[in-house]
């Protein structure tokens, strides 16, 4: 298995809607829009990790380090957004 998916806490979802609060130095919130069942996608060998999260018929995936986003539908045949 090359990933693993795993739930998020709830201090690490409420920490990404808004780090600031937390007293970090982030201006702007990472993903606002976060919902509480959010995930956790790790790749085991290289450790890169991303946030997933479903809404509706669509999958999203946030990479942390790049603060970039992209999405896909749910049928087998959608393809993922660029990185934006």
């Amino acid at each position: 298995m090359l990933f693993e998916t795993i739930p998020m806490t709830m201090y690490a979802v409420n920490f990404l809607r808004n780090p600031q609060a937390r007293g970090y130095g982030v201006e702007d919130p990472l993903i606002p829009d976060l919902p509480d069942d959010a995930q956790v996608r790790i790749c085991l060998p290289s450790g890169w990790f991303t946030v997933v999260w479903q809404q509706g018929d669509t999958l999203f995936e946030f990479d942390p380090q790049t603060r970039l986003r992209c999405n896909r539908g749910l049928s087998e045949d959608s393809v993922w957004t660029e990185w934006q």
